[in-house]
């Protein structure tokens, strides 16, 4: 969680009326269902965004000239520049330009007050209108092209958040008096920090079959050529199972207990809960990661050597890339009780760890385990050297649990990241920013909280990115 997920939004300045909010019959068509892969690439295609546009610009109450208003701001010319040759912009440019809009529509009301909900909208729908490049890609049918800028539905976006700075800098001004601070003397009180909700299922009676199933399924673990046979069952546990895990927090030392079978099978197991929980979304990793964000991610490591200083530590592109979005990501907020430990600094060791051919894995889980102050879970273990990694294992509440043969990082990593997903677990601190944006904009799976930070200005930074 980022410094922006805690502020909580102001209340409206008015009522919010909007007439963008529900889409025209025309720019929705007919698309595929959430769970097709096909869904996200309908939801975007040129004709659908176009349509989308068109709609919302014919009916917009409000009409701004944005290169008009930029050319007379400040910094303006720079931002205007890169807009017009087709580039999308973040950082310091793009504050030119959403404090150059917010600025104009204060100037163009007589109290701020009035500068309203649909006035942000007009303008953030304008500013994408002028430049496509600027436009969100979209994730639900919700969605709409411009609510990077402004969503008038969660009151979220760009132009918001500088209009509430504005609002408060213009408060502060007005105000008479001096500012009394609290009396801080004392010992500094540690930041309060949220307890994970959990959700009591008050049915704890397991019904006869699914306990016979999970007794089978227990009882043929160490028996390699019933592998078929434990897959069906646990096809067969899945709903219940899910209902257990989900709803009451069932920690992994239980989930492990009841289903060994997790640990075993090469990863098949956990493989297949993943694609029952998400049907469709297997290859999501490899196909919008692999082949089309790691080279984008080296590349713009390559052209900033000082920033990404110490970013390509391993020989394997794929986690050369992920250190390198570590980068690129704000740094995470402790934000929940079981991250008051864990560091703030992402430590490869804690994601794919690389140890001596010599070394004991079993042996050096437990010695880490027993000398941590956070549990390091779960992460990729492999025995290597500079040549490249031979053995990989998963690592899950200090239970190992050996790769296939033909296992690369890219499929390890994969697997991992599933993992949390198959075993319900909280993100490590460190590497919170980094999974939520894989799982926002790779494996295309919506964050528990909507006013998390989904990181689209890197995402959009990724995607307009050329090699």
């Amino acid at each position: 969680m980022t410094r922006s997920e805690e502020r909580r939004p102001l209340a409206p300045i008015q009522i919010r009326e909007t007439r963008f909010r529900v889409p025209a019959v025309s720019s929705e068509g007919v698309l595929p269902s959430p769970q097709d892969p096909n869904f996200v690439f309908a939801l975007n295609t040129e004709s659908r965004v176009n349509r989308l546009m068109a709609d919302a610009v014919s009916t917009m109450k409000y009409k701004y000239d944005v290169k008009s208003i930029l050319q007379r701001a400040i910094g303006g010319s720079k931002a205007l520049e890169s807009l017009n040759n087709s580039q999308f912009i973040y950082g310091a440019q793009r504050n030119v330009i959403v404090q150059a809009l917010v600025d104009y529509l204060f100037q163009s009301v007589s109290h701020k007050a009035q500068v309203s909900t649909i006035m942000r909208e007009c303008m953030a729908i304008q500013l994408v209108a002028t430049w496509p490049a600027l436009k969100m890609h979209l994730y639900s049918k919700e969605d709409r092209p411009w609510h990077y800028w402004y969503n008038a539905d969660q009151n979220t976006g760009y132009l918001e958040n500088a209009t509430q700075v504005k609002q408060r800098t213009s408060k502060r001004s007005g105000a008479s008096g001096i500012r009394k601070s609290r009396n801080t003397t004392g010992a500094k009180k540690p930041r309060k920090l949220t307890l994970a909700a959990v959700q009591d299922n008050h049915d704890d009676s397991d019904p006869e079959e699914y306990i016979r199933d999970v007794t089978e399924a227990r009882e043929l673990v160490g028996h390699p050529h019933q592998r078929s046979v434990v897959l069906q069952l646990m096809i067969q546990t899945h709903e219940r199972r899910r209902t257990k895990i989900v709803l009451k927090q069932v920690d992994t030392f239980k989930i492990l207990n009841e289903f060994p079978q997790f640990m075993h099978f090469h990863g098949d197991v956990i493989e297949q809960e993943f694609n029952l929980i998400y049907e469709q979304k297997q290859s999501c990793f490899v196909r919008e990661f692999v082949y089309d964000m790691v080279p984008k991610l080296l590349k713009i490591a390559e052209s900033d050597p000082k920033t990404f200083e110490n970013c390509t530590p391993s020989q394997y592109d794929v986690i050369n890339a992920i250190v390198v979005l570590a980068k690129m990501l704000p740094t995470p907020v402790r934000s929940f009780e079981h991250e008051r430990t864990m560091p703030l600094q992402a430590s490869l060791s804690d994601f794919f760890n690389v140890i001596p051919v010599s070394s004991d894995p079993n042996q050096y889980v437990t010695q880490r385990q027993a000398e941590s102050e956070y549990k390091v879970q779960p992460h990729i273990l492999a025995t290597g050297n500079q040549q490249g990694v031979r053995k990989m294992w998963l690592v899950v509440d200090s239970k190992l649990m050996e790769l296939h043969r033909n296992a690369t990082p890219v499929t390890a990593i994969d697997l991992l990241i599933k993992s949390f997903f198959v075993f319900h677990l909280h993100f490590p601190l460190a590497w919170k920013n980094v999974l939520r944006f894989l799982q926002v904009h790779i494996f295309q799976i919506p964050l528990e909280n909507e006013r998390w930070s989904k990181f689209s200005e890197v995402h959009l930074r990724l995607k307009h990115f050329r090699v």
